[in-house]
């Protein structure tokens, strides 16, 4: 039982340790404000009701076509899908 127990602690400080860069990665987003224009898209997609590929398409698509309109460099398809998942994860 001890056992369990430190690995379950050395568990919770190695996830709090790796979940800081994803924070600031996420503060960056919203300062940039691509957080605010994937929540906006990915509530558009939702509303649709088609299929999660889809959505998720046309969230990355309409990401591109914005930041190219608005003249900034378009995000890693890394970067919009941590968006994505963030986005998901507040509703």
């Amino acid at each position: 039982m001890k056992r369990i127990i430190l690995w379950w602690i050395q568990f919770v400080v190695w996830l709090a340790r790796n979940q800081f860069p994803i924070l600031e990665d996420i503060n960056r987003f919203r300062a940039d404000g691509l957080l605010s224009l994937i929540d906006t898209l990915t509530q558009e997609a939702e509303r649709t009701g088609s299929l999660g590929e889809h959505k998720n398409v046309y969230v990355h698509t309409a990401t591109c076509a914005e930041c190219y309109r608005q003249g900034k460099q378009i995000p890693r398809k890394r970067d919009i899908n941590l968006c994505i998942e963030w986005v998901i994860r507040q509703y």
